[in-house]
């Protein structure tokens, strides 16, 4: 005797309902695993993270004591000079054939250098005049000629430099 086309039909949708509950199954397995293994990366994410961020801390906090004591601007004062002078002549202290003295703004003289900007006056061997450039005062430059004396007129140009 055969079975009705009902009764095969739920049976085939009992098993049809087994199968689906197996799947739901499986598939909520599948979800426990993906979220066990997101936690997991969560944690390693923060783990690795916390670690960084003390690294960097650390190192943040030598470089920092490193250089706590250095002052992040390099140069307090900056000074370009250009100016046309009269050298005087004689031995202006150093034994010079000429020498004239630039006012400039006060600097703190251990602080302060100069730098030259022309180091010989003059347009051939002949008439040609190497300078020398210190601070004699806080707000003044010697500038000293060797080998002669370039008079009046002499364009001049140097810089003072004053660190922190």
């Amino acid at each position: 005797m055969s079975t009705s086309l009902m009764v095969q039909a739920l049976a085939k949708l009992g098993e049809l309902a087994t199968n689906m509950g197996t799947a739901l199954t499986n598939i909520a397995a599948v979800q426990t695993t993906a979220n066990a293994i997101r936690t997991d990366v969560t944690n390693a994410r923060d783990n690795v993270n916390a670690t960084t961020n003390a690294a960097r801390d650390n190192v943040k906090a030598h470089v920092s004591a490193a250089v706590g004591g250095i002052n992040s601007v390099a140069f307090r004062s900056v000074q370009n000079i250009a100016v046309t002078a009269a050298f005087n002549a004689g031995n202006g202290g150093l034994g010079s054939s000429g020498w004239c003295d630039v006012a400039i703004s006060a600097v703190n003289m251990s602080k302060a250098f100069v730098i030259n900007g022309r180091q010989m006056y003059g347009t051939s061997s002949t008439n040609g005049y190497f300078a020398c450039y210190r601070l004699i005062s806080s707000n003044v430059v010697r500038i000293e000629t060797f080998f002669g004396n370039p008079g009046s007129g002499a364009n001049i140009f140097f810089t003072v430099v004053e660190s922190n």
